[in-house]
Formats: C-alpha cells, structure tokens, sequence
C-alpha cells in the first residue's frame, strides 16, 4: 500500500475485515459445539457472503476514520 500510494484496506469505508471477523467467531462457535468441519466451515463462509452481500445491498459503510487534528484559527 506504501509503493503504490494506497489507503489500505483496512481504513477503508467498506465493510471487509469486519465480515471476515464475524466469520470467524461463527467458526470458534461451531467449532467449540464440535459440529462436523464441512458445517463449520460452510457456517462461517455463508456469514462473511451474507454480510458482504448485505452491506453492499443497503449501502453499509462504517464511519471514516478522521486523523487530521482540529486547528484553531485566531
């Protein structure tokens, strides 16, 4: 992201590494009730699509993360 003068992903409006995230808490959660792996691994995808779908279907953003300081102007 540096060489190619990009925000990284990361800090960007779009809701991806909060879907991967809920995905993998659907996963400990399966994976802690010892459903069968092709469950839990089908459980944890469906959530990451299911968000990524939604989000982009309803137009979710998350808030911009703002690092500029206010000035004060005399």
């Amino acid at each position: 992201d540096v060489l190619i003068n990009e925000v990284p992903l990361l800090f960007r409006k779009d809701i991806y590494a909060l879907a991967c995230i809920a995905g993998g808490f659907v996963y400990f959660v399966c994976y802690k009730f010892s459903l069968p792996a092709p469950l839990t691994e089908l459980a944890a995808a469906l959530t990451v699509i299911a968000i990524r779908i939604a989000a982009v279907k309803f137009h979710i953003q998350l808030p911009i993360l703002n690092l500029d300081k206010p000035t004060k102007e005399d």
